[in-house]
């Protein structure tokens, strides 16, 4: 569910008892109205209930939120870019997987990217994140992908991360077919055949 969009500093209708929130006029532009599923749940943490209460705005709520579970912060933007720094392929998972769990870290530390009002200067700040990316996702893979990694690196110009995933997991493939094929059982007999004498 969407929440409503409202403005002004039209007081909130809640009962703490209850978990009751009741609708504001629409006078409070950029601030949600909480819808009553989401305030019941928000009530229902005692550690946010005790600190509200009875008449706080839909604004102040909001604020508050936003200020007490924002996650933006240096120490976050660290621990974030130390485990992605650490992270490495494992020979038990796809590249598949590993690239979701590389993906997400990425997008968690995409909230510290600094915002760009010239058009240029966005489509040259992301050109360049791509790249880093893709030369990050190459670094963490194994040394039997090197081959296919320096082919990916000396291409020009250089592959989308999509691309290189989809050289890579072909790759993949390639690699679990030729195990397969290593690994199953080859039953051979001897022939023989009497000698025949000669002639």
């Amino acid at each position: 569910m969407t929440p409503t969009i409202v403005s002004g500093p039209q007081p909130c209708s809640v009962s703490l008892e209850l978990g009751n929130f009741e609708n504001i006029s629409p006078a409070m532009p950029k601030h949600p109205i909480f819808p009553r599923p989401m305030m019941m749940m928000i009530l229902c943490i005692s550690s946010i209930k005790l600190t509200l209460k009875i008449g706080t705005t839909a604004k102040e709520v909001w604020d508050y939120l936003a200020e007490r579970y924002s996650s933006v912060d240096g120490a976050n933007e660290y621990q974030l870019g130390l485990e992605l720094h650490h992270l490495r392929f494992d020979s038990g998972q796809t590249l598949t997987d590993f690239y979701n769990k590389m993906s997400n870290l990425w997008n968690h530390l995409a909230q510290f990217e600094p915002t760009w009002t010239c058009p240029t200067d966005d489509a040259a700040f992301y050109a360049y994140r791509d790249r880093s990316r893709l030369r990050h996702f190459l670094m963490a893979l194994p040394p039997d992908y090197e081959h296919i990694r320096a082919y990916l690196l000396h291409r020009h110009p250089l592959p989308t991360l999509g691309q290189a995933l989809a050289e890579l997991r072909s790759e993949e493939t390639r690699k679990k077919t030729i195990v397969y094929q290593h690994s199953q059982p080859v039953l051979a007999t001897p022939v023989w055949a009497p000698l025949q004498p000669p002639s």
